[in-house]
Parts: structure tokens; sequence; C-alpha cells
């Protein structure tokens, strides 16, 4: 006899549907890519638009499996660039105090906080120089 609670499967149910999303989500760009570059690299420039996402130092550890030999370096860059998300945040109608810097999933969760964090990285500088090199 299998004894599993309701809870554990549910919550099974929903990080395997959030992982499912995430690898969906980058296949058709992936493919795009691959398919631009492979037939028409000439006659198209592929520019990247990615929503700016806030950092912690311990999501760089995890992503290295541990602390970094150049973590100085990457701090640095991290640093700069969670200042200006803050930037942009703060002069946005986003509320900081509230609700602090949400990153935003990649499935079915649009809070309120997220969708407003998504607006206003609509004007952070990295996605504004994409927006003028499409232009």
């Amino acid at each position: 006899k299998i004894d599993v609670k309701h809870q554990d499967v549910q919550q099974k149910t929903q990080v395997g549907a959030i992982l499912s999303a995430g690898l969906n989500l980058e296949r058709l760009p992936h493919y795009m890519r691959s398919n631009m570059k492979e037939y028409l690299d000439n006659e198209y420039e592929i520019v990247y638009i990615d929503l700016p996402f806030y950092l912690s130092y311990d999501d760089i550890e995890d992503y290295y499996g541990g602390t970094p030999a150049n973590m100085a370096a990457i701090k640095l860059i991290v640093d700069k660039s969670n200042k200006i998300i803050e930037k942009v945040l703060d002069s946005s109608n986003y509320e900081t105090e509230q609700w602090g810097v949400i990153n935003p999933p990649t499935s079915r969760l649009l809070s309120r906080p997220v969708q407003m964090y998504m607006a206003a990285m609509m004007k952070h500088p990295d996605v504004l120089a994409s927006f003028d090199r499409i232009k």
C-alpha cells in the first residue's frame, strides 16, 4: 500500500509544471535562433531582450555550486546591475518598501507585484538599448 499525502502530490505536480514551463519557454526561442543562424544569418540581426533579474550572492553560489574564485569581480558586476534595477523600480510605481524586489516566475504566477516589476523593467537601460537596436 502506498501512503501519499495529497499535499505532497500537489507540490510535486506544481514543481513539475513550473519546470516544464521553464523548459518549454526556451524551446521556441532556441529553435528560432538556430534556424535563423543557419539560414538567415546574413539577412537578419538577432536582438535579445531579456528581463533584468535581481541577483543575490546566494544565487551566484547556487549557480556555481559554491563560491567561485573570481567572486569579488562577480560581486562588482552584480552590485552594479542590482543598483540599476533598484533605481528603475524607485522611479516607477513599483512599491519596493511593501514588496521588496520580486523576481518574476517563469510560470503561471503573475501577481500584481510581478506585473509592476515587469512594467518597470521596460524602462531599464539595457531593455531600452535593445529596443533602440531593433528600430
